[in-house]
């Protein structure tokens, strides 16, 4: 993605993906992000429903040609 940004993948149960995004600087401000679902490998399905891991918060329903923006 953008300079240093890495992203992490893990495929889970019932036709699950877990994604974690990681910039590995020690000092500097948040940074904002845009990636295609597709270069993310997401593409078996027309939508994908997206949940925040930590509190389970429901973040949206995506296509499969949309792009996600977020911020690390």
């Amino acid at each position: 993605l953008d300079g240093n940004v890495e992203i992490w993948s893990k495929t889970l149960i019932d036709d699950r993906t877990a994604f974690v995004a990681l910039f590995p600087q020690p000092y500097g401000t948040p940074i904002q992000l845009s990636v295609n679902l597709t270069d993310l490998g997401l593409g078996r399905f027309d939508e994908y429903d997206f949940f925040e891991t930590f509190h389970g918060e429901f973040l949206g329903k995506y296509h499969k040609n949309e792009r996600y923006s977020f911020t690390i």
